[in-house]
């Protein structure tokens, strides 16, 4: 079950502007004087990191990204979300299968991944998708 209290925080993350909106992997070391970038799953992941889930970051030795892993674990994680973040996060199903959260079971794609790589919607728009589809807001409908 989705755990409403983790994705508020979450939402409220990307909403803050404290994180500038990047693709291709959850978080891009800036270069050059640049911010480093996050997709919105690297988002959830500083997020959770920050709020006790015991997940750790190193910098990829051979790219600009960055990965994740658990304490004492060798698999690395940098463009899903890392097995503990989707379980603090509560995810389920599909979402939890794939590492994203997935807004349609039969529509391959159709998951916040999509949003912010493919569709390039900004942050506040996924923010407010992720709140309509977990409920945390009434819909339009």
């Amino acid at each position: 079950m989705a755990n409403l209290e983790n994705i508020k925080k979450w939402t409220a993350a990307l909403r803050s502007g404290e994180y500038k909106q990047g693709i291709g992997a959850l978080h891009n070391a800036g270069v050059d004087g640049k911010p480093d970038e996050y997709c919105c799953l690297g988002v959830a992941t500083v997020v959770a990191m920050n709020n006790g889930c015991e997940i750790e970051r190193k910098a990829a030795a051979d790219w600009g990204s960055y990965q994740y892993y658990e304490s004492g674990d060798n698999v690395t994680w940098s463009g899903i979300l890392p097995p503990p973040v989707v379980k603090w996060l509560g995810l389920e199903g599909k979402s939890a299968a794939q590492g994203s959260v997935v807004f349609d079971e039969e529509n391959y794609g159709d998951d916040v991944i999509a949003l912010n790589d493919r569709d390039h919607w900004n942050f506040n728009q996924i923010a407010d998708k992720l709140d309509q589809h977990f409920g945390l807001v009434a819909s339009d409908a």
